[in-house]
């Protein structure tokens, strides 16, 4: 007589092989899924602090865009009004034409630099608009930043924007 047996290891590994794949990969994927809350919840606060700083920044210009105005309107002539620009009211740096300011705002820090121009479509022309994260841990997401005359020499998460304003 012959005897039949039932050979079930390869299948039993096989599905013991499944099950362990499945949970790894459930594993994987919840894990995944709390870091990639919390880099969106990071991002959300980061970019509500960046609107809130370029907000302040924007009320700042028009605070310059006013008192320019002014100026132009209670001078006579280009040379007047350029002298004018050292009673520029606020907490701004001045030299030759140029307008210097600097706001921060949570762990952002902005630094505008401004090209005083005699009226025509505009006042002013933006020539350096840097934010700065001042609160970068270990240096970690460092960027490289652009070279100029009055670099202060922070590294951390500079991002500069160059441009003119219309």
């Amino acid at each position: 007589m012959k005897k039949y047996t039932m050979n079930i290891g390869i299948s039993f590994f096989l599905i013991i092989f499944i099950i362990l794949c499945i949970s790894t990969f459930s594993l994987l994927s919840a894990v995944s899924a709390v870091n990639t809350k919390k880099a969106t919840e990071l991002s959300v606060t980061h970019r509500s602090y960046y609107y809130t700083l370029t907000n302040n920044v924007q009320d700042r210009l028009k605070e310059i865009d006013d008192q320019l105005y002014s100026f132009y309107k209670s001078t006579s002539s280009k040379k007047d009004y350029f002298k004018k620009l050292s009673s520029l009211k606020g907490d701004y740096e001045i030299n030759d034409h140029t307008i210097s300011f600097t706001d921060s705002y949570r762990d952002l820090k902005i630094s505008v630099k401004l090209e005083a121009l005699y009226p025509g479509n505009k006042f002013y022309k933006i020539t350096k608009w840097a934010i700065v994260s001042t609160n970068t841990p270990d240096n970690a997401g460092k960027m490289k930043t652009h070279s100029d005359d009055d670099d202060d020499g922070s590294e951390s998460g500079t991002i500069e924007i160059w441009g003119e304003q219309n």
